[in-house]
C-alpha cells in the first residue's frame, strides 16, 4: 500500500504532533476495516466543501 500526503495535510500532522508512523498505523487499520469514524462530523466537513 502506498501512503502519500500532501503538503498542507504534512503541516497539520506536524503541528497536532503526529508522527509519520503514526499516520501510517492509522492508514493500515483503515485499509484491515479497523477504525471509528465520527460521520456527522464529516457530513458538517463534506458539506462546507
Amino acid at each position: 500500500m502506498c501512503i502519500f500526503k500532501t503538503k498542507s495535510f504534512s503541516r497539520l500532522a506536524d503541528k497536532e504532533g503526529i508522527t509519520d508512523p503514526e499516520l501510517m498505523a492509522a492508514a493500515d487499520e483503515v485499509n484491515r476495516g479497523i477504525y471509528e469514524a465520527d460521520l456527522e462530523r464529516i457530513d458538517i466537513f463534506i458539506s462546507m466543501i
